[in-house]
């Protein structure tokens, strides 16, 4: 997709992929409608106003209507439930490009943009710093699926829960990988392939857990010392999330390891291959995550 964007153009022509933005990002619903776009279609944006709504019979409602005009659903929420209740009522492949516990789309681009620079998975590790959170659970386990070896550092009140960390294990297994788990930033940043300074998510709702949170993760910011301790050749990656200066330093973010513009781009092509390889029957879903 990214060799020829358009390689693809005929695909959607003449249809619609509804998106839905429970939670709102104009970089994401710009990534998305362009990756769209280059599939030959239009996409129809929907508020949480529009779709949503407290009544589940009235939104699984919608959603059937929905899906007899429209080829996908693409659901960009922090909720879950959102997702899931989208995947139940919808007869038209729903994809998941961010909720509270999963951010599979962006873990896509993640790897295609280190993909980019490695040309392999093999021997490669991956240290992800900072909090446990969607986008560390979902480059966890496309880690493990890729066969890329993976090193979270967290502190143990914000670490990924053991249920998801053993499910991943079990993946990397078959795939020859391996995934690791630290509270010690160094240890996970020392001799890694690639750097990945986690977001800190939402911001707290009170002032009390602000400062807490700054407590726990300020150590985990990434910083040029820790790139130091990568490999002279690693590369440094980052969500572009809106409160990109707690995750990482400035002197990291605009050093030239850091390959986030890159990866930010590159999540148009991850959704636009998603959706491509959906409607030609390549890939099948497994649940709303």
């Amino acid at each position: 997709m990214k060799a020829d964007p358009r390689s693809r153009f005929g695909l959607l022509s003449g249809e619609s992929v509804c998106l839905y933005f429970g939670a709102p990002s104009v970089l994401s619903r710009v990534a998305i409608q362009t990756a769209v776009a280059r599939l030959g279609g239009v996409t129809i944006v929907l508020d949480k106003t529009e779709l949503a709504a407290p009544d589940r019979q009235i939104l699984e409602e919608r959603v059937r209507v929905l899906s007899r005009f429209a080829q996908a659903f693409v659901v960009h929420s922090l909720d879950d439930e959102d997702v899931a209740r989208c995947a139940q009522a919808a007869s038209v492949p729903v994809v998941n490009a961010l909720s509270e516990g999963h951010q599979p789309c962006q873990s896509v681009a993640d790897l295609l943009t280190l993909f980019e620079r490695r040309g392999s998975f093999k021997n490669c590790r991956i240290a992800y710093v900072g909090e446990g959170n969607a986008a560390a659970a979902s480059l966890m386990e496309a880690a493990a699926l890729a066969g890329a070896d993976i090193t979270l550092a967290s502190p143990k009140a914000y670490a990924l829960s053991n249920e998801r960390v053993e499910a991943a294990r079990a993946v990397a297994a078959e795939s020859g990988s391996s995934v690791l788990l630290t509270e010690d930033p160094e240890e996970a940043l020392r001799g890694a392939d690639a750097l990945y300074a986690g977001s800190l998510g939402s911001p707290p709702e009170s002032e009390q857990e602000k400062q807490a949170r700054l407590r726990a993760l300020g150590p985990y910011q990434v910083t040029r010392r820790s790139i130091e301790l990568a490999k002279r050749d690693a590369v440094l990656l980052h969500g572009l999330t809106p409160r990109a200066g707690e995750a990482l330093s400035p002197a990291a973010f605009d050093g030239a390891e850091s390959v986030v513009f890159d990866q930010a781009e590159n999540g148009c092509y991850a959704v636009a291959a998603i959706l491509s390889a959906l409607f030609k029957g390549k890939l099948e879903g497994r649940g709303a995550g």
